[in-house]
């Protein structure tokens, strides 16, 4: 082989860094001009397993242009046909490559290919190790926040639901796994006020997710109620959102998964009270007046000042609601223990300690009234 001239040896090293500059530098182009932001913001999560893939394109990158070296270096003949034909091969070869790279790397950050990537990745940590990924965990939830309502933020949702579905179903499966998943299906939605016509839609399919954790929680009698409390704590935060947002029909949902807690019962009717959805507030009545029907006699130590301070907000709203507090104090009165003003006192100082300010002051104003009443009489 001829010698390397310096002249060469320099036009041999700008063909490497064209090629390499191009192969590599354009990927990264395309990624900030075409991919949303969300998607850009969640691709360090994306694109972990294509490193390995990087690396092997440059080596397999380096070998050609070696090969391209080899072939068009300066010769005393011309180069046969053959060699010719090879070194337009490999020329060729190397674009295809790179193109083929570019490829492969950026149909993994189209939304909906990032979220299935993101969710193998999840369950493959839960299957090898028996923990769910909350860093994987966390990326879906905040490209399910920052993606529009309807179908984008359903892909996110999907995702979420098949993984406690699977890490339910699993027989490792202990009750305590599941916080990650279940704090991300509230986070998707309430940190994102956006609007849209498919919004109250992301939501009910939430709340159904919550539910269905909540109920598998409590019938597969479970060494941890850790996903259970997990499961109540997000579908509040989702519900009293919802009823702010006035989506009533996912509100009215998350009442039926909370029929048995008074307190999730009592935040939901709340917060509705707050937005003027009535229809919800008044329905939260009736699940507390379903619960005061089994839990009789109402005290204290069990769901009294849930109870009492729905009833107590409902109060000092405005006369309509006040007149359904009254029926329902009325209706109730006899299943306190050890008396409803005594109740109202606890309850009173409960919300008081848990820094409940508004809830306490109604109390304060129902105690009052009804004393007021007393002594009328």
């Amino acid at each position: 082989m001829p010698q390397v001239t310096e002249a060469w040896g320099v036009a041999y090293l700008q063909v490497l860094v064209v090629l390499f500059v191009f192969s590599f530098g354009m990927p990264a182009l395309a990624f900030q001009l075409a991919v949303p932001e969300d998607v850009r913001g969640a691709a360090r999560h994306l694109t972990r397993s294509a490193l390995l893939m990087s690396l092997v394109v440059a080596f397999v990158l380096v070998l050609l242009a070696a090969a391209f070296i080899w072939l068009l270096h300066p010769c005393t003949t011309a180069l046969p046909r053959s060699g010719a034909l090879l070194a337009g091969l490999t020329v060729s070869a190397s674009f295809l490559i790179a193109l083929v790279f570019w490829w492969t790397s950026s149909v993994r950050l189209f939304r909906a290919a990032g979220v299935r990537t993101l969710k193998k990745r999840v369950w493959k940590i839960f299957r090898n190790k028996g923990i769910v990924d909350e860093d994987g965990v966390d990326c879906l939830a905040a490209l399910g926040s920052r993606s529009q309502p309807g179908y984008e933020k359903g892909l996110v949702l999907d995702a979420l639901e098949e993984l406690a579905n699977g890490v339910q179903s699993d027989a490792a499966y202990t009750g305590a796994e599941l916080g990650p998943l279940t704090r991300a299906l509230s986070t998707v939605l309430v940190a994102d006020d956006r609007s849209g016509p498919s919004k109250e839609g992301n939501y009910i399919s939430a709340a159904r997710t919550l539910i269905g954790v909540l109920s598998a929680s409590s019938s597969q009698g479970l060494r941890s109620v850790s996903d259970r409390n997990s499961a109540a704590a997000s579908l509040r935060r989702l519900a009293t959102s919802a009823a702010r947002a006035q989506l009533d029909s996912a509100a009215l949902i998350a009442l039926e998964g909370a029929s048995d807690n008074p307190s999730l019962l009592s935040d939901i009717g709340i917060a509705a009270l707050e937005s003027e959805r009535h229809l919800v507030s008044a329905a939260a009545l009736a699940k507390l007046q379903a619960v005061a029907a089994v839990k009789t006699p109402i005290s204290s130590d069990t769901v009294a000042p849930h109870i009492l301070g729905f009833v107590a907000r409902l109060w000092v709203t405005r006369p309509s609601t006040k007149r359904l507090a009254d029926t329902f104090l009325k209706r109730n009165e006899d299943r306190f223990f050890p008396s409803l003003v005594s109740e109202i006192e606890s309850a009173r100082e409960y919300h008081y300690v848990n820094l409940n300010y508004a809830i306490a002051e109604a109390l304060e104003s129902l105690l009052a009234g009804l004393e007021g009443t007393d002594c009328d009489e």
